[in-house]
């Protein structure tokens, strides 16, 4: 048997290919990848009632400016925001975005609330934990590198619960387009 070539975790091919695995992606030009605050973004938001798990596979940032400071990039939770917007909700107005079916052309559609750059809370997601990726540096005079984190499954959001990838450091300034590849599957299978 030849070895897979695939990066992705075992089964998670099959499942693209069944219509379940989707990109969220921003603009060409980046986003403002902020810390952590009322207006983060982007954001991933697994409504209340969607009847989905969300569960991260691979998240990647592509570079567009920044500033010269030591930061590294984070995820954040905003846990109980239900289903609902509007004054005296959790997440009272976003800008929303289509996803994309990883298997284009695909007759699935996504679930997930995404906003890529526009959002207001009435309080902000709270740090869950590092990504593992260095952000600080002379971007545009430095060598090529790579910011992609292989989550490979190991982030799931429930129902009820949205998902941010943000900056530890505002001071940073980082503009990225960042890039989420995640399968959307039903509650009610149980598979996670």
């Amino acid at each position: 048997m030849e070895p897979s070539l695939s990066t992705l975790p075992p089964g998670v091919v099959d499942l693209i290919d069944r219509g379940y695995g989707f990109y969220y992606n921003t603009a060409l030009g980046g986003v403002a990848a902020a810390a952590v605050g009322i207006n983060s973004a982007p954001m991933l938001w697994n409504p209340g009632d969607s009847d989905v798990h969300l569960k991260i596979i691979k998240i990647r940032f592509g570079v567009v400016s920044g500033t010269v400071i030591l930061a590294h990039i984070a995820y954040g939770i905003f846990a109980n925001c239900g289903s609902q917007i509007g004054a005296g909700q959790p997440i009272v107005s976003h800008t929303l975005a289509a996803a994309t079916n990883a298997k284009y052309g695909a007759g699935r559609v996504s679930k997930i609330r995404f906003a890529p750059a526009t959002v207001t809370m009435t309080g902000g997601p709270a740090y869950w934990m590092p990504s593992g990726l260095n952000a600080g540096g002379a971007f545009a005079a430095g060598p090529l590198f790579s910011l992609v984190d292989p989550v490979n499954g190991e982030i799931v959001i429930p129902p009820g619960n949205a998902f941010f990838p943000f900056i530890s450091n505002g001071a940073l300034a980082l503009t990225a387009a960042i890039s989420v590849l995640a399968l959307e599957l039903p509650v009610s299978t149980a598979v996670v």
